[in-house]
């Protein structure tokens, strides 16, 4: 069963990705649960789990003439890169390599360009560029005979924080920290177990308490969770494990992908452990296959993995995926 799920920020907020959000779970699960309850949930997790989440996306408005719509957005998609002919003319060329340009940059596509290339309709870039009913506008592609602007998801600026000696009662150091003002943005839940959904609620309510990323305890992360589940609930029969899938979540990549029939961009990704309720910690790297990227199968195994990043305490890195099957 899939369900969506609004994010309304009500604070600052740094980046959240699907480990972010499992990450938060966690430590919701071990306050209400304890320590010893989690370990056990992460190690039954780790062979079956009970949901598979994906990273938060964007909610954005369009505008047109005579209306404005609310679009829910994901990751565009990795796709093979078309080669221009060596012999064309260069002032043509250039034209096209600015025309290119805007659909290289954009980061998201809209519901109906994602609909087109699950049905196979788009291959390669060269089907986003040369087809006029793809239109780019700022980050993101969409499908409309008609122009539309969209309004921006995001908006940063770089704060201002001063490190205070305690003891002397003096400033020791400023320095500037980016922080992120967002709309609202949603993410996606497969339940696994059906069961599991009454408990995954009651644990998303303890996550409003404690807040998502990082610097909550200076306010950071403050979030409200709202059901929007009918309004993508279309997506539940594309959500497989299939021989080719666009993953919607950052993926730790393991021996059951097929690495040369895959088309994917690399991230390597370390950070400290939240020290919310525990003493400073640091992970271990983690190589991830980024959200878009279009992964192959080997079998028909999970294809990322939980993986334990520090050995005592027990910690794990989530880097399962969230795959929407295409005919690619």
């Amino acid at each position: 069963m899939l369900k969506a799920y609004k994010i309304n920020f009500l604070s600052i907020s740094s980046p959240i990705r699907a480990y972010t959000l499992f990450g938060a779970f966690c430590w919701a699960y071990k306050l209400s649960k304890g320590e010893e309850n989690l370990i056990n949930f992460l190690e039954s997790f780790k062979n079956n789990p009970l949901f598979l989440i994906s990273s938060p996306f964007p909610i954005v408005k369009g505008y047109t003439d005579n209306e404005i719509n609310e679009y829910y957005l994901f990751p565009k998609p990795i796709i093979p890169i078309s080669i221009s002919n060596k012999n064309e003319d260069s002032k043509k060329d250039i034209c096209l390599k600015k025309h290119r340009k805007k659909y290289k940059k954009a980061k998201f596509i809209t519901e109906e360009v994602l609909k087109d290339f699950i049905d196979g309709k788009i291959r390669e870039e060269k089907d986003l560029i040369n087809n006029p009913v793809y239109k780019p506008y700022k980050n993101i592609i969409y499908k409309s005979s008609r122009n539309i602007e969209f309004s921006s998801n995001i908006k940063s600026d770089l704060l201002t924080k001063n490190v205070i000696n305690r003891f002397t009662s003096t400033s020791d150091n400023l320095y500037t920290e980016e922080g992120n003002f967002y709309d609202n943005q949603y993410f996606l839940v497969k339940f696994l177990d059906k069961a599991f959904i009454k408990e995954f609620d009651v644990l998303l309510n303890i996550v409003e308490e404690i807040g998502l990323g990082k610097n909550k305890n200076i306010g950071w992360g403050k979030v409200k969770f709202n059901d929007e589940s009918d309004k993508l609930n279309w997506l539940d029969e594309y959500i497989d494990n299939s021989d080719k899938f666009l993953t919607l979540s950052p993926v730790i990549p393991t021996e059951n992908i097929s690495i040369e029939n895959s088309f994917y961009e690399f991230e390597i990704y370390k950070s400290p452990v939240e020290n919310t309720f525990s003493a400073y910690l640091m992970k271990q790297k983690v190589i991830y296959l980024k959200e878009g990227s279009v992964i192959s199968s080997a079998n028909d195994k999970y294809k990322g993995a939980l993986k334990q990043v520090v050995l005592k305490p027990k910690i794990y890195q989530y880097g399962l995926e969230f795959p929407i099957k295409v005919k690619l």
